[in-house]
């Protein structure tokens, strides 16, 4: 059995680069022939997660010094994303991951929504909080 693979490594954790990631996956779900519902939810779900990595795995201020405001010893922060689809199974699964501490920063009523989210979208959810963060979602029967 032959594994189809998408994966976008060294990510800037930054919302604006994700999405050339969000379009990628989906272009890949496509040509693996995943419906287009399922392909949009499964999308929807790997965005939510690396849009958390960004808001939530690094502060605020961990790439500062990225402008031109001079020489910095900051690093800049990464954060990675490899999907897998299974042929005979259907079974497409996406892992997300980064090397930051996890921001509990409450943002107000408005927050807290994407893990719901991902939970809702995928068959199952798993996080390990080890080392960073990484998400694996499964979704079945693709």
């Amino acid at each position: 059995m032959e594994v189809d693979t998408f994966t976008a490594l060294d990510i800037r954790a930054e919302a604006e680069h994700l999405t050339p990631v969000r379009r990628g996956l989906l272009a890949w779900l496509r040509r693996a022939e995943v419906s287009e519902g399922r392909s949009h939810d499964i999308t929807l779900a790997a965005y939510e997660a690396l849009a958390n990595s960004v808001e939530h795995a690094y502060g605020a201020s961990d790439n500062a010094g990225d402008e031109d405001d001079g020489p910095s010893d900051v690093t800049v922060r990464t954060i990675g994303l490899r999907a897998s689809r299974h042929p005979d199974s259907g079974l497409v699964v996406i892992r997300v991951w980064d090397q930051g501490v996890w921001d509990t920063t409450d943002g107000g009523w408005l927050r807290g929504r994407g893990l719901p989210l991902i939970y809702a979208l995928a068959d199952h959810v798993a996080i390990d909080s080890i080392t960073g963060t990484t998400i694996e979602m499964r979704f079945e029967g693709t």
